[in-house]
């Protein structure tokens, strides 16, 4: 067998990316966390991304996950790091499978809900060249956004700056449609029927 034959190279040949686009940063599949993080209203926590793939649109904490970490601890350190927020009542959601064409990146997101773990939090922005700042929005706001064709500049959509939203969220809407986070929840506060009526 000659050297241009061997297993080891042929392995590595077809291991390479057939789309030059993916020959980035990253030569694998990545998976993250993202988490959908409710306050007593119902409402969950967004931020405008900056500096990296996605940049300028509206996207939940997260991030990778670190070696051996799981997505519960990921998720913990995720948003102690980026908004300074405890979280209790971690619960796994869904995932979503995310492919980014500019960036010639692609990512396997985990979604997970939580809920504060204190009454009226207050998410700040910790990490100022990753995030412009932080809103809270409720499921039918976002909802709707998406299906208004976002960005929409319809006056009932200002709250949104025109921005899209992160990939991993838009493809949460649109292969997800019946997803219904808030039934992930346990009641720490007496507030189901709001948080019912604001998700709906």
């Amino acid at each position: 067998m000659s050297e241009n034959t061997l297993p080891e190279k042929a392995l590595a040949e077809n291991a390479k990316p057939k789309d030059e686009k993916f020959k980035g940063r990253f030569g694998v599949v990545r998976t993250g966390v993202n988490v959908l993080l409710f306050d007593e209203k119902g409402r969950f926590v967004m931020g405008i991304r900056k500096g990296s793939h996605g940049a300028n649109t509206w996207g939940l904490p997260g991030g990778h996950i670190d070696l051996r970490e799981s997505f519960e601890d990921c998720a913990i350190r995720e948003l102690d790091e980026e908004t300074g927020l405890a979280i209790v009542n971690i619960k796994f959601l869904t995932v979503t499978n995310d492919v980014f064409e500019e960036a010639g990146k692609h990512y396997t997101t985990n979604f997970l809900v939580a809920q504060a773990k204190y009454k009226y939090p207050s998410a700040v922005v910790l990490e100022p060249k990753k995030c412009e700042r932080w809103e809270w929005f409720t499921w039918k706001e976002v909802k709707k956004y998406y299906e208004a064709g976002q960005p929409s500049n319809n006056d009932k959509y200002t709250k949104f700056d025109g921005k899209k939203l992160f990939l991993p969220t838009e493809n949460l809407f649109k292969t997800r449609p019946d997803v219904r986070p808030w039934e992930k929840l346990q009641p720490l506060w007496p507030t189901e029927k709001k948080m019912e009526s604001e998700t709906k």
